[in-house]
């Protein structure tokens, strides 16, 4: 009898001392971040995305809530495997889809691994040589999660990214950033990140202009303690934003809410850029 209620309270125990810790019921921003994503979207946009952080969301809402059928999803890691680019013909008939196999690429024309460094740039150059055909009929845009290494890697120079909401757009022409309105996403970047979650961290740096231009307004209204909850939210996504580390720091000082961190935080500040 004592052993029956130990295998039955055991696994009652666990649950509940581990489901608050585990509940993720609360936890949109996958969904939130799709949406915004979508609705930072101009009609029968293409939307080059790598990998699962932004192509799954996205499909989801395209797919279950019927979102944004108009766009065209192309993910820089697939477009390499010829079935996938035979699909795509298939589903996007306007969307000119001219990329070399990557076997191609391989020492004697047999598949060979490729490092890094040449997986990236052979990433870079499917979009690049896809660029001038399609533009002539949709406007183009990257993923932030591709967008940030494209800078690097992006061997053309007759067209610059400009940030677009929580994307970035392929142009031809120097425009000014589009600014962020108020989408679902920040609500939950604010609320509930988590720390620990590297890839909502990452695709949650898109958010940070937002961040910065909504803490400002809060503080020019007067209301500094919600302005400094959005700026430790911007530290927690950012920590090494050097602009919001020294307004930060300025404001726990003036505000008596604790001097050593503000010391801190303009130590590190200083550290990462002493100029």
């Amino acid at each position: 009898l004592v052993l029956t209620m130990i295998f039955i309270l055991l696994p009652i125990t666990l649950f509940s001392i581990n489901l608050n810790r585990n509940n993720q019921s609360g936890n949109t921003f996958a969904y939130d971040y799709a949406r915004d994503v979508t609705e930072s979207l101009d009609p029968n946009g293409v939307l080059f995305v790598e990998a699962d952080l932004s192509l799954f969301p996205v499909w989801y809402v395209q797919s279950v809530e019927g979102v944004r059928k108009d766009v065209a999803v192309l993910d820089v890691d697939m477009l390499m495997l010829p079935w996938f680019k035979g699909q795509l013909k298939e589903k996007y008939p306007t969307v000119e889809i001219k990329v070399p196999e990557i076997i191609k690429h391989a020492t004697g024309g047999k598949f060979m691994p490729l490092s890094m460094e040449a997986l990236e740039s052979y990433k870079g150059s499917q979009v690049e040589g896809m660029i001038d055909n399609i533009m002539e009929r949709h406007p183009i845009y990257l993923s932030y999660e591709f967008g940030v290494p494209f800078r690097e890697f992006g061997g053309r120079r007759d067209v610059v990214l400009v940030g677009n909401g929580v994307v970035f757009r392929i142009s031809k022409e120097k425009a000014p950033d589009k600014p962020m309105l108020d989408f679902r996403g920040l609500q939950s970047i604010v609320k509930a990140i988590e720390p620990k979650d590297e890839e909502v961290l990452f695709v949650g740096r898109a958010y940070i202009p937002a961040l910065e231009r909504q803490s400002s307004t809060e503080l020019s209204s007067g209301r500094k303690e919600r302005a400094m909850e959005i700026m430790e939210a911007i530290l927690t996504v950012d920590p090494y934003n050097t602009d919001t580390l020294n307004n930060l720091a300025f404001l726990y000082a003036e505000e008596r809410k604790s001097y050593a961190k503000a010391e801190n935080m303009v130590k590190k500040a200083m550290k990462i850029n002493p100029v």
